[in-house]
């Protein structure tokens, strides 16, 4: 009798993992089926996990919100769960609107997702610096204010980076690294504010970021995206593409080589989303599927 009731209580713990697979399999299919489909402009990032295989990690760009208006802190708590808005730009291309503390009314596509942190410092990202070929010249030959005391303060190891950039005319990623972190420290410089705003009396290191950016402005005109008041960083779920072990790392290498280079063909990912749930379609070099690139690369 205890044997029987061993070999029903197994029977029953298969059925429930088995019914608990078949579900999650059937969500996804759904999504895929169902969802309607957005495509995000993205980044390549580290593509390999030991332990879960191989893949392509994906990164969005931005993967935050950018806010005009101060954000209550208060509402947005680091691990909070988030009802995110999608919409769709000019351009074709899907990005996050709101960051909301409840599911959106109405039929607006949302994620529900993870809060990470808001960032309210004002300092520049990477993806602010819109033309990074452009604005390295500028710091480099520029007699304005700005750019002379820049390579009075600038590191030899910058100097090296800006310039093998310009010598390769290749926008890479350590070029806009470099140009960010340069600004960065001339954004928060006292030394630099007193001498551009004519004030000797400058408090803490947080003072005059505004009067600093609209220097920053008319020395670089068209060259920096608008700062925001904060932006709101989240923990999407959906950061990685599996495919076949042999296809991964070239779709890897496919995305860093253009990663590498704006002047190749965009990078999007397309990502269905369905009450709340996202699930990545595919990858995108161009208007062509990842899959399709390869195969256009073995002939």
């Amino acid at each position: 009798m205890k044997r029987i009731n061993l070999i029903i209580c197994f029977a029953g713990l298969c059925l429930i993992q088995l019914s608990v697979c078949g579900f999650l399999i059937y969500r996804w299919e759904l999504i895929l089926r169902t969802g309607e489909a957005y495509r995000f402009k993205t980044k390549a990032v580290d593509p390999y996990d030991a332990f879960r295989g191989r893949f392509v990690a994906i990164q969005l760009e931005p993967d935050y919100i950018a806010s005009d208006k101060p954000v209550d802190q208060r509402l947005l708590v680091s691990g909070a769960t988030v009802y995110v808005t999608v919409t769709t730009g000019p351009d074709g291309l899907a990005r996050f609107d709101q960051c909301l503390t409840e599911p959106p009314a109405g039929k607006q596509a949302y994620i529900k997702t993870t809060l990470q942190y808001v960032d309210t410092s004002m300092n520049l990202q990477p993806g602010d610096v819109l033309h990074p070929l452009e604005l390295a010249q500028k710091m480099k030959e520029s007699d304005d204010a700005l750019s002379l005391y820049l390579r009075s303060h600038m590191a030899n190891y910058e100097s090296e980076t800006i310039n093998k950039s310009l010598k390769a005319g290749v926008e890479d990623a350590a070029l806009s690294n470099t140009l960010t972190g340069i600004l960065n420290r001339m954004f928060f410089d006292q030394t630099l504010a007193r001498q551009l705003l004519g004030t000797t009396k400058i408090g803490g290191s947080n003072e005059h970021p505004e009067a600093m950016r609209a220097e920053m402005d008319k020395a670089y005109p068209g060259q920096l995206v608008p700062t925001p008041r904060a932006r709101i960083h989240l923990k999407l779920p959906f950061d990685r593409y599996y495919m076949e072990e042999n296809q991964a790392p070239r779709a890897e290498q496919a995305y860093w080589d253009h990663s590498r280079n704006r002047a190749l063909e965009r990078m999007t990912v397309s990502i269905r989303i369905l009450d709340g749930k996202g699930l990545i379609e595919n990858l995108w070099i161009g208007d062509r599927t990842i899959g399709e690139y390869l195969k256009s690369k073995e002939k």
